[in-house]
């Protein structure tokens, strides 16, 4: 397994590089950052498969763990 995020604008330091940073030393497989300007810019191209898609939003409904 790839843990692959793609996060709209910079990770700089603060809430967000202290979770990276949490979970990247937990994941024992693979792991893969890639950052997207806040505005436009072009995400990476679609894993091969098989493969799992999961898009979070901030704004978005919240769901449990069972759930996603």
């Amino acid at each position: 397994m790839k843990l692959h995020i793609v996060a709209r604008g910079k990770i700089g330091p603060g809430a967000e590089a202290e979770l990276v940073a949490r979970y990247s030393d937990r994941v024992t497989w693979p792991f893969q950052i890639t950052e997207l300007p806040d505005n436009g810019g072009k995400p990476p191209p679609p894993a091969p498969q098989p493969s799992r898609t999961i898009a979070l939003d901030e704004t978005g409904d919240a769901l449990s763990s069972a759930e996603l």
